[in-house]
């Protein structure tokens, strides 16, 4: 499994946890709706090629659940905010169910 780093960060006053890990090109990863739990064997395979930014949603986990997020839209948003704040473009992104 690809070593990895899990640390909180706050993007639009909400801390979040975010793991990340492998090189290369950026690749966010956005969990369904089961939870970013723990770093997966897909993740570790995709980290042998890729820099894996898996960020565990706003009300989800470890996360915090800040009072704007009523709804997707929201959330979609909170991500735009994600990506400028670690000044990621054109990055690839992968996403399951409600990550999706």
């Amino acid at each position: 499994m690809a070593d990895h780093t899990d640390q909180p960060i706050t993007i639009k006053d909400c801390r979040i946890r975010l793991m990340r890990g492998g090189a290369g090109a950026p690749l966010l990863f956005l969990h369904g709706g089961g939870g970013a739990g723990i770093w997966l064997p897909c993740m570790a395979q995709l980290a042998k090629k890729f820099d894996v930014i898996a960020p565990e949603h706003p009300g989800f986990g470890e996360s915090d659940t800040p009072e704007w997020l009523d709804t997707i839209g929201d959330l979609a948003n909170f991500y735009l905010d994600f990506l400028d704040q670690l000044d990621l473009r054109g990055v690839h992104l992968v996403g399951s169910s409600l990550g999706g």
